[in-house]
């Protein structure tokens, strides 16, 4: 991507729409036989709508991480980078004889590499640590 654009701030209006049009493309067959043909799609079509769903999540998805990284303030693409995490809470959720389940909280600063913005955000993480028997 950045061979074709250069600076993360370029727009990239044109490979959202692009995007979004191919989602919704995607699930056309599995719309079209749940709600028109209903119980007459035979083997075939039943592949081709399961399928063309799964290419549709995945697109969903590589939205989803796209406007994940979207500055809220310049609306730049792909220009948020971690500066500090720091951890803030850290308890156990349970135990086995093998394992604890532990859930940290960091609290994560974020700077936009466009505008300079700045923000901070609690990120769960939910962790397992196996427990080896004593012998």
């Amino acid at each position: 991507m950045m061979n074709k654009y250069g600076k993360p701030d370029s727009s990239m209006k044109n490979e959202i729409i692009a995007l979004v049009l191919l989602t919704m493309i995607s699930f056309t067959p599995l719309l079209y036989g749940t709600f028109i043909l209903k119980e007459h799609t035979n083997t075939t079509f039943l592949y081709i709508e399961i399928g063309s769903a799964l290419i549709g999540v995945l697109l969903l998805s590589i939205l989803s991480v796209v406007f994940n990284r979207r500055c809220k303030k310049c609306k730049g693409y792909f220009g948020i980078e971690v500066i500090d995490s720091k951890l803030v809470d850290e308890k156990e959720i349970y135990r086995t004889e093998t394992k604890i389940n532990m859930r940290k909280i960091y609290r994560n600063t974020y700077r936009c590499a466009i505008c300079g913005n700045q923000y901070s955000k609690n990120v769960p993480e939910e962790i397992t640590i196996n427990i080896t028997p004593e012998e």
